[in-house]
């Protein structure tokens, strides 16, 4: 029995050698393989300066070792610059930081306070311009506000004017104000249905005689109601889409 005892305790200890060797084996070639981070390459569209920006924001991170570099961190630091948008973080053996960074273009003014980017990030920190188009809304998340101005404004584009605002109320939903002032209420709905009822206003205000700014009411199911921009203006046009 004693010496059956004595034959497991050597196996054990042959097999605690085993694996006490292998972690060495594997702590050393992780060691060798961790080496001090040599440069920090920088790819995307920026500018010279904006590239010296990011390298100094990213300047405490030379020498660290390329396996235990914290890329979250790193997104952090780049995400603190408020106009940085980082595509791609990576570790390039043996001791190269690969970034792609573009910058956030600003587009609109989110509730006449934060700049929007193009991609729909609020931009805190950057100085809000008054010619960007204003969106504002108590219920819709920035970047779903901007995807539908952006096809709100490609329709405005092709009949030559501008969308400057677009807002959402409690009950009438959304509505659009044009470059040249016309006032256009959406109401609610689906995006393409939305859509869908600003391309019949612009249709009905192609037809129309007067260049001075309308108010138009675009929220019926077959139709746009157009008056003057003044309260008590006439009815100017109400037409039924064709069946």
């Amino acid at each position: 029995m004693l010496e059956r005892w004595d034959s497991v305790l050597v196996e054990r200890r042959a097999l605690l050698a085993v694996l006490l060797a292998l972690a060495l084996v594997l702590a050393g070639l992780f060691a060798a393989l961790n080496r001090p981070l040599r440069t920090v390459q920088i790819e995307g569209s920026l500018t010279a300066a904006e590239r010296e920006t990011v390298q100094r924001a990213l300047a405490s991170v030379q020498g660290a070792r390329i396996l235990t570099l914290d890329l979250r961190a790193i997104g952090a630091r780049l995400d603190a610059l408020r106009w940085a948008q980082a595509t791609e973080i990576r570790r390039v053996w043996p001791g190269t930081l690969l970034l792609t960074v573009h910058r956030q273009v600003p587009v609109a003014r989110w509730d006449n306070r934060i700049a929007l980017s193009s991609t729909g990030d609020l931009m805190e920190g950057v100085a809000v311009e008054a010619h960007w188009p204003l969106l504002r809304s108590a219920e819709t998340e920035p970047r779903v506000a901007l995807n539908l101005l952006k096809g709100l404004l490609d329709l405005s584009w092709r009949a030559s004017t501008s969308i400057t605002r677009l807002e959402e109320r409690a009950l009438a939903g959304r509505s659009a104000t044009l470059a040249n002032g016309d006032q256009v209420v959406l109401g609610r709905g689906p995006h393409p249905d939305l859509i869908g009822r600003f391309q019949r206003f612009l249709k009905v205000r192609a037809g129309l005689e007067t260049d001075d700014p309308v108010h138009a009411d675009a929220r019926y199911s077959h139709g746009v109601a157009v008056r003057a921009a003044t309260s008590d203006g006439p009815l100017l046009a109400s037409r039924e889409e064709e069946r």
